[in-house]
């Protein structure tokens, strides 16, 4: 059965003395799109170390199943230069490639530029810098994600970074959009709204679907067999989930964790 993998790629390069070096980089990570090949570029991020002391760092952040043919994610590597005079500061370029992958094959990827102000702004920019599709194959990676959650796929919320599935992100206890909008949802027993979370191309929106049903389900509501098929579908996922609570911020846990609390 042929696979698809759909995945985000945030490469990090040094700043101006690294020019050389940095569009090195980039020229690699074109060829990759260029090329449409997956396994070199798998290939290419066994290699780099994740070490905190390395001047290279490579994760993935999440990386996850997006339908029993795909997978979702974003791989983050980092590369650092030191301040030539201030040793405790380091400088950092961005940069985001979105990538949809069938089997060894790259279908579709996007490369932009996460610019920044200057060295010490958090403020920061995209630039795109390119972009590679193979039509035959984002077609095959649509018509996978229609069959198995009956809605049409919008590419752009497939990369979607700021949202975390979770009760709270902040220290102050104040709840994330999606878990209020989801209690008010359960509030109206809305089964249309919670089963169109569910048909969302995003992971942490279609677990808060998966929480709004069993709070339901906990209040007596018997769910229908179309429900609990998607329910049972998405539970069944692999990989991690970006989430957040009170006490972190952001992180990861393995879906595996999630889905474990939930009982259909």
């Amino acid at each position: 059965m042929t696979r698809i993998i759909l995945i985000t790629f945030v490469c990090i390069a040094g700043l101006a003395p690294v020019k050389s070096t940095r569009a090195q980089l980039v020229q690699q990570i074109e060829k990759y799109m260029q090329d449409q090949d997956f396994q070199a570029l798998q290939s290419f991020v066994d290699k780099v170390p994740v070490n905190l002391d390395s001047s290279i760092r490579a994760y993935w952040y999440p990386f996850r199943q997006s339908t029993s043919l795909g997978w979702t994610g974003t791989l983050i590597v980092e590369e650092s230069r030191q301040d030539p005079v201030k040793d405790y500061v380091s400088y950092v370029t961005s940069y985001q490639m979105d990538i949809i992958a069938m089997g060894k094959v790259i279908v579709y990827s996007r490369l932009v530029h996460k610019k920044y102000l200057n060295d010490t702004s958090a403020d920061f920019s995209y630039k795109l810098l390119k972009t590679v599709i193979n039509q035959n194959g984002l077609s095959k990676f649509k018509a996978s994600f229609q069959q198995e959650y009956g809605a049409n796929i919008n590419l752009s919320q497939l990369f979607i970074d700021s949202i975390f599935y979770g009760d709270t992100c902040l220290s102050n206890d104040s709840k994330t959009l999606q878990r209020k909008q989801v209690e008010s949802m359960v509030a109206r027993k809305d089964r249309k709204g919670l089963y169109r979370l569910l048909q969302s191309p995003l992971t942490e929106i279609q677990f808060y679907g998966v929480s709004g049903f069993y709070q339901l389900k906990q209040q007596g509501l018997a769910l229908s067999e179309k429900e609990l098929l998607l329910i049972r579908h998405i539970l069944q996922k692999k990989g991690t989930l970006k989430t957040c609570s009170r006490h972190h911020f952001t992180f990861l846990k393995n879906i595996e964790e999630i889905a474990s609390a939930f009982r259909f």
